[in-house]
């Protein structure tokens, strides 16, 4: 599988994680996930990978991968695209020091 398409499914399950979260303290952080559309049947977006911490109701943590992580705790922006549309993620991978 390639490494794209690998991180693409990773991306998708991590957002079916959060929208799957439930109600709590966590709804007003998921109100305000950021949303990227598509337009003219196109998206086209850059997502930014770096590691971060997740805190989990119950105080259960643990470090993921978190896409272009502008709101704490969530591990990436809703990707909104309709049927037919053209998807094209580009991935930077970022650590300490490096980028791929």
């Amino acid at each position: 599988m390639c490494a794209r398409l690998r991180a693409a499914l990773v991306l998708l399950l991590a957002l079916a994680t959060v929208s799957s979260a439930p109600e709590g303290p966590e709804d007003e952080r998921l109100r305000r996930i950021p949303v990227i559309h598509s337009h003219g049947g196109r998206l086209d977006v850059t997502l930014h990978i770096t590691a971060g911490r997740r805190v989990l109701p119950r105080g259960v943590s643990f470090v993921t991968r978190m896409y272009n992580a502008s709101v704490p705790g969530v591990p990436g922006p809703t990707l909104a695209v309709r049927p037919g549309d053209r998807v094209s993620i580009t991935l930077v991978h970022t650590r300490a020091g490096h980028t791929r």
